[in-house]
């Protein structure tokens, strides 16, 4: 019973949610992707469009991207994918060290050091 409650709690819709016209709702989830710096952003954000991708904005700050998506096309994974190919790891997904390798110098953000 507990294993249904969660299920339950964070949501596992089965079909995507229809508009009374009959149009898919846009859905939008908020996930972390690491990056370093604006050139990460633009990389980013130009690798997560995909059939069904509304919008995509990573945020450098908070290491965050908000993706708005149409569920009955694609998936938060399926962009997290694109995203670490592109050398990104996030939240579904973690990029081949051959993809972190081929970024930028200035987008390595598994060697910047934080204080």
């Amino acid at each position: 019973m507990k294993y249904l409650f969660i299920i339950y709690l964070f949501g596992c819709p089965l079909a995507p949610v229809t508009a009374q016209n009959g149009s898919v709702v846009p859905d939008t989830v908020v996930f972390s992707v690491s990056g370093a710096c604006s050139m990460c952003k633009s990389r980013i954000e130009s690798a997560a469009p995909g059939k069904g991708v509304k919008k995509a904005s990573w945020d450098r700050e908070s290491q965050m991207l908000t993706l708005i998506f149409r569920p009955d096309k694609t998936s938060p994974q399926e962009v997290g994918t694109r995203i670490a190919n592109m050398g990104y790891d996030n939240q579904y997904a973690t990029s081949s060290d051959e993809a972190y390798k081929r970024l930028p110098e200035c987008c390595n953000y598994r060697t910047i050091k934080t204080h």
